[in-house]
């Protein structure tokens, strides 16, 4: 699919840039304070050290590439997906310090592969401050599928009476998946499986007897995959 329908040109961050006055190092760190902060109000600090969950996909930089379409501008770099603040970080540590790092410019030219992930930045209305990074988990002749996830702060709460218990504060992931047509036009894919299933086989009948046929558990994403693989071919 060519994406250059869906997307408008910016510059590619300079790399250089995050040995630079550490700007963006800065605007990363400050996410986090807030985070902190969030969770040590009304005495929370304590409960914030307990923290469930990750604000990122993968936790810890991997070795990754970024590609401006299907050339490879920069390989063998660490990256990691923070979906709390929607960036790819990047770490360009000489050393390994895993505190040295920046985040990319969101560009919607540029691939982005962590380990097998591949990721886009997709403009919302021409707006580049409106987009969102969605991972692409299939291309095919019709519909791509991508899927968003977003992260959300959920800060501690407390027991008020002895028959409640504490709760730590915590970052919930959530995923959506998307059909992507040719034109760039997103189709948000409901997310109980009976919709999912009109929803696929509104015109193609034969697309929930293929996932009834096949056992398909559309709460994996795998299956998922393959049903709008199939999907592709009926339309």
């Amino acid at each position: 699919m060519n994406k250059t329908l869906i997307i408008a040109s910016i510059l590619l961050l300079n790399f250089a840039a995050f040995s630079q006055a550490n700007r963006n190092d800065f605007d990363i760190q400050f996410r986090k304070i807030n985070i902190e902060q969030q969770g040590a109000s009304s005495k929370t600090y304590e409960a914030y050290k307990n923290l469930k969950g990750s604000p990122y996909v993968n936790e810890t930089f991997a070795m990754g590439k970024i590609y401006n379409e299907t050339e490879v501008l920069l390989s063998n770099v660490k990256l990691r997906y923070n979906a709390y603040s929607d960036e790819i970080e990047i770490n360009n540590s000489k050393t390994g310090n895993e505190n040295d790092y920046g985040a990319l410019y969101k560009d919607p030219n540029l691939f982005i592969k962590i380990n097998k992930l591949v990721y886009v930045f997709v403009p919302f209305e021409n707006s580049i401050s409106m987009g969102n990074y969605f991972e692409i988990l299939s291309e095919d002749k019709s519909f791509d599928l991508f899927k968003k996830t977003t992260v959300k702060f959920i800060g501690p709460t407390y027991a008020v009476t002895s028959y409640d218990n504490n709760k730590p504060a915590e970052f919930k992931h959530k995923q959506v998946y998307f059909l992507v047509d040719q034109l760039g036009n997103f189709y948000e894919l409901p997310s109980k499986k009976n919709k999912l299933l009109k929803f696929l086989s509104k015109d193609h009948k034969e697309v929930k007897l293929f996932a009834k046929n096949n056992s398909l558990n559309l709460n994996k994403e795998k299956d998922l995959i393959r049903l709008v693989s199939y999907y592709n071919t009926k339309v």
